[in-house]
């Protein structure tokens, strides 16, 4: 079913409404606002899902005129990609679970991850340590390699390209097998040369790096 004008225009008037909270309550809960005002025109855009296509809402037909005209009405904020990301908060988070700690940029970075218990630790973390939003896409790449942050890590830092020493082997909860390599950072790589590793076994990094030997 096709989305008419009078179906548009209440949405248009319900997501405008979202936006104009923001700048109506003080300055003090603005960021508190904001995710909210975000949550809410994202769950009103999916709930169109159950009367429109999904195909006319995300094939750009509504988001593009949407994007158009909420541009139009407040200056800036409304890209397609932003309008998205808003969808996608209120895919992935219940409302009363967003971080008023957090910004609506670090959220948007933490959309992209897809292991959600990665990216339960990262959002804590980023509260806990005040982790700036250009230190988080770091920490989110470094995920997408393999490092894995483990609740509790003081911090997930990049690690170094000689690994040469000796190692703890940790287990995740899959049974895959992590080198932990101090400051609290665990890196997933293959293990060549030893096999039938255990939690809290020790191993030596040899061979320029190429394989590896148990410590006894």
């Amino acid at each position: 079913m096709s989305i008419n004008q009078i179906n548009y225009e209440l949405l248009f008037e319900d997501i405008a409404g979202f936006y104009e909270v923001i700048g109506v309550n003080s300055s003090k809960n603005r960021n508190k606002n904001a995710l909210e005002a975000y949550w809410n025109i994202g769950n009103r855009i999916a709930s169109m899902e159950k009367s429109v296509s999904r195909s006319e809402i995300y094939g750009k037909e509504v988001v593009k005129r949407l994007s158009q005209d909420l541009n139009k009405k407040f200056g800036t904020g409304f890209g397609m990609r932003n309008i998205f990301y808003m969808r996608s908060l209120a895919r992935d988070y219940d409302k009363q679970t967003l971080n008023p700690e957090l910004t609506w940029n670090h959220y948007k970075l933490l959309l992209m991850v897809e292991d959600t218990e990665q990216r339960v630790l990262l959002e804590k973390m980023t509260a806990e340590q005040h982790v700036t939003t250009k230190k988080l896409a770091q920490l989110i790449k470094q995920v997408s390699r393999g490092d894995k942050l483990a609740d509790g890590n003081i911090f997930l830092l990049h690690p170094r390209e000689a690994r040469t020493g000796i190692y703890k082997v940790v287990k995740d909860y899959k049974g895959n097998v992590l080198l932990d390599l101090g400051f609290n950072v665990l890196h997933k790589t293959k293990i060549n040369g030893v096999r039938g590793l255990k939690q809290g076994d020790y191993i030596e990094c040899v061979d320029g790096g190429q394989q590896y030997k148990r410590v006894v």
